[in-house]
This record gives C-alpha cells, structure tokens and sequence, in this order.
C-alpha cells in the first residue's frame, strides 16, 4: 500500500513539471534578424562548377536568439547561381526558454538575392521538451573583414516555432 502511494505522488510531482510544458505547446509566429561571419572556406572546381565548404558562426535575434556554430555546403553554378545547404548546433533561446538543437536551412542565390528555408529540432534545456520551428530567410551580402574572410552576411527570419510537447 505505501509503495502505490509513493508511486502515486511521484507521478503527480512529474505531472506538476511538466505541465508548463505543454502549456507552451502552441505555435506561435517566429521572425527576427541575423548576421553570420564565414570562415575557413575550402574551394574546389567540379566540372564547369565550384564547390565550396564553408565554416559559418550566426547570431540570431528576436524569437530565435542565441547562436548557431556549423556548416555549409555551395554550389557555384556556371551561370552564377547559388544552391546552398548548411547544418549545424543552435543554442539560445526560441520563444523565451533556453534550448538546444539542430538548425538546418537550405536555399538559392540569383541576382545577389539569398532566400532559404530553415529548420530546428531540438529540446529545451530544463524539461527535455521538444522544440521545433520552420520558415525562410532572405540575406544581404555585407562584406569581409580579418576574423571572417569569406563573407559577412545579415537577414530577417520568419517562420514559427513550437516550444513542447
């Protein structure tokens, strides 16, 4: 008897943790602005093309605020188009509470316009709860400078996010 009683108030303490969670469950409208510093670029011609690996560090503000450390990967096609994909680990804050997770985006360059599509998957960094978001991005070309000589770059993000379960 006293260990269904003990199980019973550990269920309702867990009950009680995350019920905030879930209370957070909604989607809710993500924008914001960005700016990125390129780094470490590897280049290399296939076929009439270049291929370019590149290390990127971005800033986010707004509903998605904290920092992304990854990868892409450019296509430079022979017309002077663009196709880019980039991965990599988000940590900061989405909506409000703390998270962490996998920030993927993908998109296109022509006539110096960037647009892309983005998405997170991670989890928060108390609860454990999901996190999840996805939109689009557009970018501006900013320049160089010593610490990143493969391009500075800044954008508007919108999309939504949904924080737990």
């Amino acid at each position: 008897m006293k260990y269904a009683v003990v199980l019973m108030v550990v269920f309702m303490m867990m009950l009680v943790m995350v019920a905030p969670a879930s209370a957070d469950a909604a989607r809710v409208n993500a924008n914001g602005t960005w700016n990125d510093c390129n780094f470490g670029a590897v280049v290399r011609a296939a076929g009439p093309n270049l291929v370019v690996n590149v290390n990127i560090t971005q800033n986010f503000f707004g509903t998605l605020d904290g920092k992304y450390v990854g990868t892409e990967f450019d296509v430079v096609k022979a017309d002077g188009s663009v196709a880019f994909h980039g991965s990599g680990n988000f940590t900061g804050g989405v909506a409000g509470t703390p998270a962490t997770g996998t920030y993927r985006y993908e998109g296109i360059v022509r006539a110096n316009k960037f647009h892309a599509t983005w998405v997170l998957t991670g989890v928060t960094d108390e609860l454990l709860a999901p996190v999840a978001g996805n939109g689009t991005w557009t970018a501006q070309f900013d320049g160089v400078s010593d610490v990143c000589p493969d391009g500075l770059f800044s954008g508007t993000y919108e999309g939504s996010v949904k924080v737990g379960p």
